[in-house]
């Protein structure tokens, strides 16, 4: 009786805790519907065209954008994941357990019913803008689900929980395959990286970021995703002396200096989380358990404001995606002039050799040269265009793989935006990290004779997205993030 009655306290106050975020959250859900409805047209209308015309590196889908904001959960196996979500949700809505307890991607969204489905249910419905996930192919989708709840209190908000990393089973990094698992987990990974609004990544006292599975996400799947990133470290309470709390912690920031190449570390945010059946406040002899609450809270905060991070998070993918976009349909088309120039100088070369030798069959002719000679020299005329067509074309051949090297395509893009680059622009450079890959593999693959060039206007267009729409976007949503509720619903009086 007593433990039931502790029970339902702990959930009211957690219930009210909520509450503070709900009337703030309805407002900013129906602003970034609004929004999302915006860069959605955008994306069916200019960008993913233009993207089909030059095979670019945006996904082949509609659904560009998530229906809600996503919480992306991520770490070692036993780190405190599915006994955070437990927490943040307010049920019991994940297994939790030392040993391993799900090998699947599980996406916790909110909804009337408690449900559970499966992947291929979660990719084909439109609304959810889970759509680009199929290209992972079915083993990946056997390794998927959705678990829909009604009475969680993340309202408004997806939750994805991660397969817990382990220890690959190859030695070393360089050996290990994204594939261990059945299918592209890095690849997973990088794309609810990519689509996430908050990203936490879980660490535990027992395994301070040494598992293989970890050191290629923060190398791999997380790179470019700083701001969304958020560092914890886990279970704190365990600890009985400040001792081993201070070698744990700084065997996590010793191996994340391994990783992330940069003096500054980013904050690790250290916290315990309620897990016995009371869900009473755990205890740390080392630590003080108000700092444990107040961090805990804090990343709570973080969840909670998902919808704001949302607001930005979306104007920026859409600004990426249009510069991304930008500079591959640049490059494309500088390979596209240089291969018609190739080849307009391939069939001139030819014709002016078929001509020479025709003016020097003429030339036979008028000197009364005998049928036999100008008849031969006839012949070598027409052989000699073949041969210069056939040698012009072996060249253009062998010209045309050099080109697509990778040192002549990073050759090309640095003539492209010599400006750019000289003046030290770093954000240019890092959207050409970003697609070379993409670029490199549609030239190997798909290749050029099925890339169009684009017209001025067309680059035009994406130009207006980068320095016009996205700039007016960032005005039109600034009181949304910058804290003025001024712009909120006004509380009735009573």
């Amino acid at each position: 009786m007593i433990r039931s009655s502790v029970r339902s306290a702990c959930n009211a106050i957690r219930f009210a805790q909520s509450m503070r975020y709900i009337a703030p959250r309805r407002f900013m859900a129906t602003k970034s519907v609004e929004l999302r409805d915006t860069l959605q047209k955008i994306y069916e209308d200019t960008l993913l065209p233009i993207n089909d015309k030059v095979n670019g590196p945006l996904e082949k889908t509609t659904q560009q954008i998530p229906a809600m904001p996503i919480v992306f959960l991520l770490g070692n196996h036993s780190s405190g994941k599915s006994t955070f979500i437990n927490y943040i949700t307010g049920q019991s809505v994940q297994h939790t357990g030392v040993a391993p307890t799900d090998d699947s991607f599980t996406v916790i969204v909110p909804g009337q019913e408690n449900t559970t489905k499966d992947g291929r249910t979660l990719v084909d419905d439109p609304d959810f803008g889970f759509g680009g996930l199929q290209r992972f192919g079915l083993p990946f989708l056997g390794h998927l689900s959705m678990k829909v709840r009604n009475d969680i209190n993340t309202k408004d908000i997806i939750l994805v929980d991660s397969p817990g990393m382990i220890d690959n089973p190859s030695t070393g990094m360089e050996k290990s395959s994204s594939r261990d698992r059945g299918y592209d987990f890095m690849g997973v990974t990088k794309w609810f990286a990519e689509k996430a609004d908050v990203i936490l990544f879980f660490f535990d006292p027992d395994k301070p970021g040494t598992t293989g599975e970890t050191l290629q996400a923060l190398t791999q799947a997380l790179q470019g995703q700083d701001s969304k990133l958020h560092i914890i470290l886990n279970k704190v309470d365990q600890f009985s002396k400040v001792h081993d709390f201070g070698r744990a912690y700084g065997a996590l920031a010793w191996n994340l200096a391994k990783v992330i190449p940069r003096k500054d570390m980013p904050e690790i945010n250290t916290m315990c989380v309620p897990h016995n059946e009371g869900m009473k406040e755990p205890d740390s002899p080392c630590i003080p358990l108000d700092d444990l609450q107040h961090t805990r809270q804090q990343v709570v905060d973080m969840v909670m404001n998902a919808p704001a991070a949302r607001i930005d998070n979306m104007i920026s993918k859409v600004s990426d995606s249009a510069q991304m976009l930008l500079v591959h349909s640049r490059v494309v088309n500088a390979l596209k002039y240089n291969v018609a120039r190739m080849a307009r100088a391939k069939w001139a070369e030819s014709i002016l050799t078929a001509l020479f030798g025709a003016a020097v069959t003429a030339g036979f002719w008028t000197l009364g040269t005998g049928v036999e000679v100008t008849a031969a020299m006839g012949a070598l005329s027409v052989l000699g265009g073949g041969g210069m067509y056939a040698y012009k074309d072996f060249e253009n051949k062998k010209e045309m793989k050099r080109i697509t090297e990778d040192d002549a395509l990073n050759h090309l893009f640095h003539t492209l935006y010599y400006k750019e680059i000289s003046e030290g622009d770093e954000f240019i450079q890092s959207m050409w990290r970003r697609i070379f890959g993409s670029t490199k593999q549609m030239l190997n693959t798909v290749g050029l004779g099925d890339c169009e060039s684009l017209k001025r206007s067309e680059l035009a267009r994406l130009e207006d997205i980068v320095r016009e729409t996205v700039p007016r976007l960032r005005r039109e949503t600034a009181p949304l993030r910058s804290g003025d509720d001024r712009h909120l619903p006004k509380e009735e009086s009573a």
